[in-house]
């Protein structure tokens, strides 16, 4: 395989990638603001607790 090619699949799968990523990133920025009144419900600013539950 010669560069040529390797560059044009490096692109082809660029160009599958990118609307996938950029519509889950849309998503989350979507959805982000409905859980936000959830956050302080669930992390209670423990040190040992939270990061059990953001895992």
């Amino acid at each position: 395989m010669t560069i040529k090619e390797s560059f044009q699949n490096i692109l082809r799968t660029l160009k599958m990638a990118v609307p996938m990523i950029l519509g889950i990133l849309f998503l989350i920025s979507l959805l982000n603001p409905l859980f936000q009144e959830y956050y302080p419900k669930i992390f209670t600013g423990s040190y040992f607790l939270d990061p059990i539950l953001g895992h």
